[in-house]
């Protein structure tokens, strides 16, 4: 059942082969990347939507959209929501400039996907203040695996709620699990600096895509 189950997927999510590869090589995320998001997310369903209200195939929040200029119409139709969903991914990973490794810096663009970045910013901060009272090697607060666990803490705490650390740690976990990206592919990915502007979204009113590459 099992085996069914996920060959089904593969062959739902098969159909959206160009447009993913149409915006990993816009934005320079990896496509195995891509499908492995959408799976985690809609298991190939576009119009899928949580409880939480998160809709299509990348699971995205109208509320999140809303400022690039994307209704919720909008995430219902593959092109934009994927087109979307792999926008706002790379502009999580160009946040977290202060992750020197661009494969760990991956795994904390997808946690903050997945949960929002106020709550990886705070175990980051969390992390990097523990490191700081330890003799714990340098740098370990910039690695996924030692500061996921600052996730956990009761300080990791935005505007007074806790992060769903479980569901968080599990989401970057299965991505990078089934994605199976080498990290040279990964590597490849960050290419040079890339700002993404209001305009470089794929809003509907925006006539076109623009990214400037430094």
């Amino acid at each position: 059942m099992g085996d069914r189950c996920f060959f089904y997927a593969r062959c739902k999510i098969k159909k959206y082969d160009d447009l993913i590869k149409k915006y990993s090589l816009l934005y320079r995320v990896p496509a195995p990347l891509i499908k492995a998001m959408v799976r985690k997310e809609s298991n190939g369903d576009p119009d899928a939507e949580s409880s939480a209200g998160a809709i299509g195939l990348m699971q995205i929040l109208p509320r999140t959209a809303n400022p690039w200029l994307l209704s919720k119409a909008d995430l219902y139709e593959p092109a934009k929501n994927i087109g979307f969903g792999v926008f706002y991914v790379r502009l999580q990973f160009n946040h977290f400039s202060e992750i020197p490794d661009p494969v760990e810096r991956w795994k904390f663009a997808l946690a903050s996907y997945n949960g929002g970045r106020g709550y990886v910013n705070r175990a980051l901060q969390l992390a990097r203040k523990f490191e700081d009272r330890t003799i714990d090697q340098a740098g370990d607060w910039q690695v996924w695996t030692f500061a996921k666990e600052f996730l956990k803490r009761k300080q990791c705490t935005v505007f007074g709620r806790r992060p769903d650390w479980r569901q968080i740690v599990d989401y970057v976990y299965t991505v990078i699990t089934w994605s199976n990206v080498a990290a040279d592919t990964l590597l490849l990915a960050e290419g040079p600096k890339m700002e993404l502007r209001l305009e470089d979204s794929p809003g509907p009113r925006r006539g076109g895509i623009r990214c400037r590459n430094k």
